[in-house]
C-alpha cells in the first residue's frame, strides 16, 4: 500500500512539473524557458522628455482640472540605444489647472499613461504651464507674468508639447 501511495505521489509530482513547464507567462513565453528568467527591464528614467502632438482641442475657457486629453508621440523615445516608446505611441493625459483670460489664460497638462503593446503603462510627466501671449496667437510654454488682457488660450489638435517624466518607470520587460 505504501509503495502504491509513493508511486501516486511521484506521478502527481511529474504531472505538476510538466504542466508548469508548459504554462505561459503574460507575455506568451514559458515560465520554464531561460528567457523568462533572464529578461531585461526597460526603464524610462526621470528627466526623459516626450514630444507629444495633441489630438484633443483644449480651451482655457472650457477646460477643467481632471479633463482628459489624448495625443501621440512625435518621435521615438530611446534609452541606451533601444527604442522604449516608438513614435506614434498613444498618450493619455489630464488637465491639471486651467485659468480663464480674466485671470491670465493658462493651461497646465500632465501625462498619466501611454498605450504600449495593447496595455496602458502609467507614468507621471508634466509640461511647463502654457500661457496666452498678449500680442499674437502664439503660445508660450514658459511661465510669464499674468496678463488679464490676454486672449483665451486654445491648444489646437496638432500642437506639439514637450513633457518631462517626473519619476522613473518600468515600461516593459524585454527578452
Amino acid at each position: 500500500m505504501r509503495k502504491r501511495t509513493t508511486l501516486a505521489h511521484l506521478g502527481l509530482l511529474a504531472l505538476v512539473l510538466t504542466t508548469g513547464a508548459c504554462m505561459e507567462d503574460q507575455s506568451g513565453g514559458s515560465y520554464a524557458s531561460d528567457s523568462h528568467w533572464s529578461s531585461r527591464r526597460l526603464v524610462l528614467p526621470a528627466g526623459t522628455t516626450l514630444a507629444v502632438r495633441l489630438a484633443s482641442r483644449l480651451h482655457s475657457q472650457i477646460a477643467q482640472p481632471g479633463d482628459s486629453w489624448t495625443g501621440m508621440l512625435v518621435a521615438p523615445v530611446r534609452v541606451e540605444d533601444r527604442t522604449v516608446l516608438p513614435a506614434g505611441t498613444y498618450v493619455h493625459g489630464n488637465v491639471v489647472e486651467s485659468r480663464k483670460p480674466i485671470a491670465g489664460a493658462m493651461i497646465d497638462l500632465e501625462i498619466s499613461s501611454v498605450s504600449l503593446d495593447g496595455r496602458d503603462v502609467r507614468l507621471d510627466a508634466s509640461a511647463d504651464q502654457v500661457l496666452a501671449a498678449k500680442s499674437s496667437n502664439d503660445v508660450v510654454a514658459v511661465p510669464a507674468v499674468v496678463d488679464p488682457s490676454a486672449p483665451p488660450l486654445v491648444l489646437q489638435p496638432g500642437t506639439v508639447m514637450t513633457f518631462t517624466i517626473e519619476e522613473s518607470v518600468v515600461v516593459r520587460n524585454e527578452r
